[in-house]
């Protein structure tokens, strides 16, 4: 998925329901590529298509995806995920960051883990990145995974120390 050249900005009722569905019903993380690089991905998912169609349309970015559970139990309900990556993920845990309660440090994880990609491309463009460079992405994708439940200030003193155990 290529990202969006420009951003809109939804006005705040909008972001303050992304906001309350991602703390309900969504996923941030950090995966692992077979094209062996790192990303981040923010959904949304939901049984009411209705909903994910919303968000889709109001953001005007990110792809619906549809998963059907009836072969698991008959009585499974149709999910639809909005799904969001990289630079369209980065711009919406950005702009819905103030609202967040539950994900607020997951978004604070992911949001830095691009903000730290963005900054060794600009200082070493496309070319060979250094051997930590990757470390660092590997910590805090290991950092989002296992402390999704952690105090906030904590998880943003670990994330601190990442980046400066990791100079680049």
């Amino acid at each position: 998925m290529k990202k969006q050249e420009t951003y809109v900005i939804p006005n705040e009722r909008i972001i303050i329901y992304t906001a309350g569905l991602l703390d309900g019903e969504g996923c941030i993380k950090i995966g692992y590529s077979n094209r062996c690089y790192y990303f981040l991905e923010a959904c949304i998912s939901n049984t009411n298509y209705e909903v994910i169609q919303w968000l889709k349309n109001n953001w005007n970015f990110g792809s619906v995806d549809r998963k059907e559970y009836t072969e698991y139990h008959s009585t499974f309900k149709t999910l639809y995920c909005w799904r969001n990556f990289s630079e369209n993920a980065s711009f919406l845990l950005d702009t819905i960051y103030p609202y967040l309660i539950i994900k607020k440090a997951e978004a604070f994880i992911g949001i830095t883990f691009l903000n730290h990609r963005k900054f060794c491309q600009n200082k070493y463009g496309n070319g060979r990145k250094p051997e930590n460079y990757y470390s660092v992405e590997c910590k805090m994708k290991d950092l989002l995974l296992n402390n999704r439940q952690g105090n906030f200030e904590e998880i943003k003193d670990k994330v601190t120390e990442i980046l400066n155990q990791e100079e680049l």
